[in-house]
């Protein structure tokens, strides 16, 4: 008899086709969606794809609707609906995040708590919900600080702060925009060494089944975009022996301070001159991170997940190490802006070692200013060794060019330059 497993899906989640692809062979899917600008938008493709279930409100009758709805567990991608997929597989009695741990790996405030607690973590960190606190919150945490919603994804509303007064600044408009709602957490920022041409910090993919961990993989990092926009990564790391252990040990005793049984997981390390530092633990596949296992010939981390929660110990063979593959976004700018012109796609597709290169950005697109990471692009690819890596990103990033229009006029920017560019800044293209 086949299996059936309830996919909660909306905004920023693996793309609905890819889902279905992964599950072929494992369950059935029925698409568990509620009802917003974007799931309306590809409801013809949903629907063409699969059973589509549609959430009212997403209160205790969805939930009941759901385990009526003949399924054998549940499972979502997504941030936003990772505490419904918790109430649904316990009322289910399947294999998932149980809601305190859910509550830890979605709430910033609490997972800083818990990892306090256990003694994994020792970073100053304060709550932050009125403007008038500010003074407070710097007294506590001390500059520079991090600022960021309690909840939230993709970087999104994450700020450096190293100047009181623009913090000041910063955090009333924040709470002063109805849109963002919540409270947002303050967090000692964390130096991380120079790398080089690689960010400071790594991911680590994992699968938990009954408590213990499976790691799929370190993940390297491409440098930042200002100020905290992801940029693309890497297996594997270049890291050495010793010092991913430690990654790995942290990332650990993370698990046991949150309480996790059950799940797949995406945690961000910060490599510090005095060792790993943990940047947040999140109780989902890490994004862009399905594309890397693809092309390195890896598991497929979406059929990993839905096994898992369908009560099915992962089998997560050895990665091959023989080459370095990547995953590359260009992030939309930070300010207001209308794209006029796109990268040419033959030419990103000619580059050696580019094997993929998706567009999501259409010419008389409008985008919102706004921090987070939100990619225009995606390149996808493997080269021999690291440092061959590094020259196949420069010329990427040479070759994803686009045209934008800000209020001070129009600019065109360039791959990496585009991510830190701002309104009325001139950037030259490089020839």
């Amino acid at each position: 008899m086949t299996m059936r497993i309830a996919v909660v899906y909306d905004y920023g989640a693996v793309a609905p086709a890819e889902i279905v692809d992964s599950l072929r062979g494992v369950a059935e899917p029925l698409f568990v969606l509620p009802r917003n600008g974007h799931t309306l938008r590809l409801r013809p493709i949903l629907e063409r794809l699969g059973e589509c279930l549609w959430l009212e409100d997403g209160g205790p009758a969805d939930v009941q609707r759901v385990c009526e709805s003949r399924v054998d567990g549940a499972v979502t991608f997504s941030d936003a609906w990772l505490e419904f997929t918790a109430v649904t597989t316990a009322a289910l009695g399947s294999a998932g995040h149980d809601m305190s741990t859910t509550r830890r790996l979605t709430d910033k405030l609490e997972q800083r708590r818990a990892l306090g607690r256990a003694g994994v973590e020792s970073i100053r960190f304060a709550e932050f919900s009125d403007a008038r606190e500010w003074r407070s919150v710097v007294e506590q945490v001390g500059l520079p600080l991090v600022l960021k919603p309690r909840r939230g994804v993709a970087s999104r509303d994450t700020y450096l702060v190293t100047d009181p007064q623009a913090g000041a600044t910063l955090a009333s408009s924040l709470r002063s925009d109805e849109a963002r709602g919540g409270s947002f957490i303050a967090e000692e920022f964390l130096a991380g060494p120079d790398m080089g041409p690689f960010g400071d910090f790594v991911s680590v993919e994992s699968a938990v089944y009954d408590g213990l961990p499976h790691h799929i993989a370190v993940t390297g990092k491409f440098p930042l975009a200002p100020p905290f926009r992801e940029t693309g990564h890497f297996w594997p790391t270049a890291l050495g022996e010793e010092m991913s252990e430690q990654v790995i040990a942290l990332t650990d005793a993370s698990f046991r301070a949150l309480g996790v049984r059950f799940g797949i997981l995406h945690t961000e390390i910060k490599l510090c001159p005095d060792g790993p530092r943990v940047i947040e633990v999140n109780g989902r596949l890490g994004g862009r991170i399905q594309a890397l296992s693809r092309v390195a010939g890896g598991p497929d981390l979406i059929a990993v997940a839905a096994r898992i929660a369908l009560g099915e110990e992962p089998q997560l063979p050895a990665l091959s190490h023989e080459a370095v593959v990547f995953a590359a976004i260009t992030p939309a700018p930070v300010d207001a802006c209308t794209i006029t012109s796109l990268p040419e796609r033959q030419a990103v597709l000619a580059l050696p070692g580019v094997e993929e290169y998706a567009q999501f950005a259409r010419v008389g697109d409008y985008r919102a200013a706004g921090v987070s990471t939100t990619a225009l692009d995606q390149a996808v690819g493997r080269v021999r060794d690291h440092e061959v890596l590094v020259e196949t990103i420069a010329r990427l990033r040479s070759h994803t060019m686009y045209g934008l229009e800000f209020e001070a006029g129009a600019r065109v920017l360039v791959g990496r330059e585009l991510v830190c560019g701002e309104q009325g800044t001139q950037i030259t293209v490089p020839e």
